[in-house]
């Protein structure tokens, strides 16, 4: 008697609202004002990275240079200055391309 009664409950009650399926939405991950902010951030550290080696690799042939032609100290100087001022051109060739890509991406 109490079997047909719950069979008769269950049958009455619509598919769907047994499943209860749970509906979502993907949420917006991020907006373009963090995703610019994102490539900007890469772009900035990318070209201090590059700035950063430009002037190790200038301060390594100073050096070098240094030892093998033994030069006076004056001389030393000019010469890492116009490798410096090399760097730094090379960095702002770097900064110009990476600002490029990130008005690009944009």
């Amino acid at each position: 008697m109490y079997s047909r009664a719950i069979l008769t409950a269950r049958a009455q009650v619509p598919a769907v609202a047994r499943a209860r399926l749970l509906h979502t939405t993907p949420v917006v991950a991020k907006t373009a004002t963090e995703k610019a902010s994102e490539v900007v951030d890469k772009v900035n550290k990318g070209v201090g990275r590059g700035l950063a080696s430009g002037i190790d690799k200038a301060q390594q042939a100073t050096k070098a240079t240094k030892e093998t032609l033994g030069m006076k100290t004056e001389e030393m100087g000019e010469e890492a200055k116009d490798k410096a001022a090399n760097a730094a051109a090379e960095a702002a060739k770097q900064k110009q391309k990476a600002q490029a890509e990130v008005n690009k991406r944009m």
